[in-house]
């Protein structure tokens, strides 16, 4: 789904040290910055369970690319579940703490989840959301669900965040090359 364990890695990392620094900087919640690490560090971990899958992966990427549909969308569609519930299913059974597990399961979706307001899920969706769009002056922008977090009065600076997300992108790939 994502290149290679890798690519999961480094994005994961990225998600994680971008919601923490969310947290710090918008001064939202500040005390929940390492748990907001933490859970972008884990938010794809259930890829590492479809990848067990391939078939599924391959098909998944296929509808992704052909006819538009966002990975877990394919996901949804393919299986009826997609990595980040799988995700928190394993998070779950391995006993890491709700609201942890809460924002595995909810990071693309997080007005759906019981407890909406979470800074940890605030801070990994929008993390997680820029980092898979980077790369445009307005696209990480237009996919961002702004009704959804201003109704949870995060009045973030979303040009502030794009242009941290894509400086953070270029910093990975400048250190890999």
């Amino acid at each position: 789904v994502l290149s290679s364990v890798s690519s999961l890695r480094d994005h994961s990392l990225l998600v994680g040290y971008l919601a923490k620094r969310i947290l710090q900087e918008e001064q939202i919640q500040k005390e929940l910055a390492e748990k907001a690490m933490l859970a972008g560090i884990l938010h794809d971990i259930g890829y590492l369970l479809l990848a067990q899958m391939p078939d599924v992966c391959r098909q998944a990427v296929q509808m992704s690319r052909e006819q538009g549909y966002t990975l877990a969308e394919a996901e949804y569609m393919l299986t009826g579940i997609s990595h980040a519930e799988s995700g928190a299913y394993l998070l779950g059974i391995w006993g890491f703490e709700e609201e942890l597990v809460e924002t595995v399961a909810f990071h693309h979706r997080p007005s759906q989840a019981p407890h909406p307001g979470s800074g940890t899920l605030m801070a990994v969706y929008v993390a997680d959301t820029l980092l898979n769009w980077a790369g445009g002056p307005n696209v990480g922008k237009t996919k961002l669900n702004l009704n959804y977090l201003q109704d949870q009065g995060m009045a973030l600076d979303v040009d502030y965040w794009i242009q941290a997300a894509d400086d953070l992108q270029r910093k990975v790939k400048t250190i890999y090359e």
